[in-house]
Formats: structure tokens, C-alpha cells, sequence
């Protein structure tokens, strides 16, 4: 559903602000701290991913970027197991540890901040 919804929306050319073809309002992040949200960007990098646009995804927000290769993942190895019957509960419960966790944490951080500086103008 949320890659439908990614197709659906025309990714913004600024990088941000795609969510507001969703009926969202505008962020006001920026006005009030001068700085991206730690979201910014993201429904505009799935736009572009789903889009085969990876390079501009990953440029949109690169945690998103991950986040829509992740979500387009998980819905294939979900037609899989639909499609066999085969059962990856255990796998996955071995897979989501504590240091899976401190991973995701880390790219987000690491992906808002290549937010920041990208809309400060510190990245080329």
C-alpha cells in the first residue's frame, strides 16, 4: 500500500514537501528551527524509488531510500511465504536483535543529518 501511495504522488522537485499532495500540511520545521524534520524527505525518496530513480532517491533522503528498498522487500519475501506457505518467523525473530535496532536508529540519524546539510547548502 505505502509503494501504491509512492506511485500515486508526483515526487516534489525541492526534495520535500511531496507529502502535501496526500492532503498534509506544509512542515514547519524548518521555519521554526531552521532545519529539516528527521522525516523530511522520506515520502519523496519512496516516490523516487518506486519510481527506479535510486540515485535521486538516495539524494531525496538517503534513510528513506533504505526505508523503500526495505518495504519493497519485505513485500516480495511477503509474496513468497503467500505464495509456498513457507513460515520465515523464525528467521525474522533471530534477525531483529538489539543491535538491528541501534542500526536503525543510527541511519535515521545519519540520514537526517545528510538532510540538514543538504538543505543548508553544504552538500553538492
Amino acid at each position: 500500500m505505502v509503494l501504491a501511495v509512492a506511485l500515486w504522488v508526483e515526487p516534489d522537485p525541492a526534495g520535500h514537501g511531496t507529502h502535501q499532495q496526500l492532503g498534509l500540511v506544509r512542515c514547519n520545521w524548518i521555519t521554526l528551527f531552521d532545519f529539516p524534520c528527521p522525516t523530511c524527505g522520506m515520502t519523496t525518496a519512496f516516490a523516487h524509488a518506486v519510481r527506479g530513480d535510486m540515485a535521486t532517491s538516495f539524494h531525496a533522503q538517503p534513510a528513506g531510500f533504505l526505508l523503500a528498498i526495505a518495504t519493497g522487500a519485505a513485500g516480495l519475501v511477503g509474496l513468497c511465504v503467500t505464495m509456498t506457505a513457507h513460515s520465515v518467523g523464525g528467521l525474522l525473530g533471530r534477525l531483529v536483535t538489539a543491535r538491528l535496532a541501534w542500526a536503525a536508529v543510527t541511519i535515521l540519524a545519519l540520514g537526517w543529518l545528510y538532510k540538514i546539510l543538504s538543505v543548508k547548502g553544504l552538500l553538492s
